[in-house]
């Protein structure tokens, strides 16, 4: 299991750490994730829950890239280092966003933001760590085919989190 750095940013709310029930939720940008906060809000949400929000960042990881305009390697330390650093720059954009809306609905919330691979497994532990009551996340809509061979984060988690999960879907297609 990787070994997450972390951030973790919060609106200071005395309730947050007296809370009766611990949520997390997993917000990645989508539309689906979203859904399941606005969803988690208006169907789920008691004034005396802590929301835990978590973005994983997953560093992409290719081969070492070749230039063949100097007919040199790119230097991939370099390259992965930047793209981290820009991916987790959106993450706190996202969690700014997620807080501003937490706070607008008077939702006691912490944000966490993790840098690594395996965001199934990492919110696994998260559940573990943090004590959680219930997971609340969106679905990836991946079809059945790509769902058999990639798997998904919810169906790892519905599996293996030993509490509570919901499964916010896509909306319906008419």
């Amino acid at each position: 299991m990787d070994n997450l750095p972390e951030l973790m940013e919060s609106h200071d709310e005395p309730s947050f750490e007296k809370a009766n029930r611990y949520i997390l939720m997993p917000v990645d940008g989508s539309e689906n994730s979203e859904r399941a906060f606005n969803w988690y809000a208006e169907n789920l949400h008691k004034s005396q829950d802590g929301l835990y929000l978590v973005h994983i960042v997953e560093p992409i990881t290719s081969a070492p890239a070749y230039s063949f305009a100097t007919n040199k390697a790119s230097n991939v330390g370099d390259d992965m280092n930047r793209q981290i650093a820009e991916l987790v720059e959106k993450g706190r954009v996202l969690g700014k966003k997620y807080l501003d809306m937490c706070q607008k609905a008077g939702i006691a919330t912490k944000f966490t933001l993790h840098v690594g691979s395996k965001p199934g497994e990492n919110i696994i532990k998260l559940v573990k760590e943090l004590d959680i009551q219930i997971v609340v996340m969106g679905s990836r809509g991946l079809g059945t085919i790509k769902r058999t061979f990639m798997g998904s984060v919810s169906d790892h988690i519905l599996h293996h989190a030993g509490i509570p999960t919901i499964v916010v879907p896509p909306p319906r297609k008419k």
